[in-house]
């Protein structure tokens, strides 16, 4: 992440992306936005 950069870094692997919950405001998992009732985003839409 150090090296390239958080967004780099999620787009490069599915081990980050997998245990990102919150990003930019956004809720990055599913199982989180729909317990809370908040809308979903895709990791892979903050990460390019």
């Amino acid at each position: 992440i150090a090296n390239k950069g958080w967004r780099k870094a999620l787009a490069d692997d599915a081990h980050l992306r997998n245990g990102l919950n919150v990003a930019l405001g956004k809720v990055t998992c599913k199982a989180v936005a729909d317990d809370l009732g908040y809308d979903y985003t895709a990791p892979e839409k903050l990460a390019a």
